[in-house]
């Protein structure tokens, strides 16, 4: 199955690593790098298994990328690569499934969206939906849990 995935980024070195990381997955992954004024048209386009953001876009915010593809694809996974330290990070939070460390190596973003699409499958499970139908209530933590 081909994951379809769009990266945002207009640093020259963000956008260097993300080609780099993308591109021995290249028979398997449609992976799309964009600058941040270009990304809301992709995703207006075309659906996403996710989306990787550099978290410091200077034209077109962060923000503004995640909170549009919220909106126009909530399934969509929405990760941001940030540098450690970083007080505008913590207004991304609310609208990141993850944020990952910028510089980010490439096994382990590969992962974080493998683990994303994995997550995805499971929750869609008519199986697993089956089940919560039938809970009446959800059980609370233990006390040995917390």
């Amino acid at each position: 199955m081909t994951r379809r995935v769009l990266a945002v980024a207009d640093d020259p070195g963000a956008r260097q690593s993300l080609r780099d990381t993308f591109a021995p997955l290249v028979a398997e992954w449609d992976a799309v790098l964009v600058r941040g004024a270009e990304a809301p048209g992709h995703l207006g386009r075309a659906r996403f298994d996710a989306l990787v953001a550099d978290a410091h876009l200077p034209a077109h915010g962060a923000a503004e990328v995640l909170a549009e593809a919220r909106r126009r694809s909530p399934a969509t996974a929405r990760l941001v690569l940030a540098a450690p330290g970083r007080a505008e990070v913590i207004g991304l939070v609310p609208l990141a499934h993850r944020v990952l460390p910028r510089p980010c190596p490439a096994d382990e973003l590969v992962g974080a969206i493998q683990r994303a699409h994995s997550l995805r499958e499971v929750l869609n499970s008519p199986a697993l939906a089956a089940l919560v139908g039938r809970l009446a209530a959800v059980p609370a933590l233990s006390a040995v849990y917390n």
